[in-house]
């Protein structure tokens, strides 16, 4: 039986960091611009792009950019755009340095350690095919910032970690029990992992993150007024299919809203598919089959 997990973690900006711009105290969401791969339909094959905006947790310093946010229209919206800081400094266990958690770059999403150790661990009794809707609670709502679907999973003692997640999750979090969870890639057939993202900065304003509402496939899924925690729901289901369908046709509801299926991080240049990067100079989206 398929498992989906709605997994709400704190969804304001980040408000303390250390001198040299690692996230402390409590985690946040950062608006990111990365280059990376996106698709306007699921069943359509993502396409690199030179420029991709999403919300995601990134604990890492980062350098920000003041958008033009009206303050009528700023429920939801972000204060600034932020752009990785590379090389990435060392983190701190002493400073306090937070980790990222799912970490979304340089190649398959990774879940490893949050709420992992606490009165819910049977999150990482997850299988093959799960899912989990990674987002939080705004304004009455449930906001959506990483679908990740399961792949394969690992100790973390015996994963092995790739550069950037070895610097700024799995340094700080190695020596826990945790597992490590590797999300599925994109498929034309089966539910993958993604990051509701977006090819342009909508005037200068940036983009709210795309709510979930309890409908299909998502009635009792999406608990709106839970504002916090783990719900962790058997499905009736062999898969996760039909609610991975309801979450993507209301992701793509949200105007301009893309699949954010590969975020590249600037210090993942030894990757053979940033190398790809390059040589591509982010093409823009090209029509393909309506979803």
């Amino acid at each position: 039986m398929a498992k989906c997990i709605v997994f709400y973690h704190p969804g304001g900006p980040v408000k303390h960091r250390d001198a040299r711009g690692w996230t402390i105290t409590r985690h946040g969401r950062k608006f990111l611009q990365v280059s990376g791969k996106a698709t306007h339909c699921s069943n359509t094959k993502p396409i690199q792009q030179r420029e991709l905006f999403f919300w995601g947790e990134y604990e890492a310093p980062t350098t920000q950019r003041p958008l033009n946010v009206p303050s009528s229209l700023s429920l939801g919206l972000p204060r600034n755009v932020e752009t990785i800081v590379n090389p990435v400094p060392i983190p701190s266990r002493k400073a306090g340095n937070l980790n990222s958690d799912p970490f979304v770059f340089c190649g398959p999403f990774l879940y490893s350690n949050c709420q992992q150790l606490g009165r819910t661990k049977n999150i990482q009794n997850l299988m093959q095919g799960d899912m989990i809707l990674f987002g939080s609670h705004l304004g009455g709502s449930f906001v959506l910032d990483t679908c990740l679907v399961v792949e394969s999973s690992a100790p973390v003692g015996v994963y092995k970690p790739r550069s950037v997640f070895d610097l700024v999750t799995y340094s700080l979090i190695h020596r826990g029990n945790y597992t490590v969870f590797e999300g599925a890639t994109w498929s034309k057939n089966n539910p993958f992992s993604f990051v509701p993202c977006w090819n342009s900065l909508n005037w200068g304003q940036g983009h709210p993150r795309p709510v979930l509402e309890p409908k299909g496939a998502l009635s009792g899924v999406i608990t709106p007024k839970k504002t916090q925690g783990i719900k962790g729901l058997p499905m009736d289901y062999e898969s996760v299919q039909p609610i991975f369908d309801e979450v993507v046709k209301q992701v793509l509801a949200a105007p301009g809203c893309l699949l954010g299926t590969y975020m590249d991080h600037p210090q993942c240049r030894d990757s053979s598919s940033t190398r790809t990067q390059d040589k591509a100079q982010g093409q823009p989206l090209v029509e393909g089959k309506v979803c």
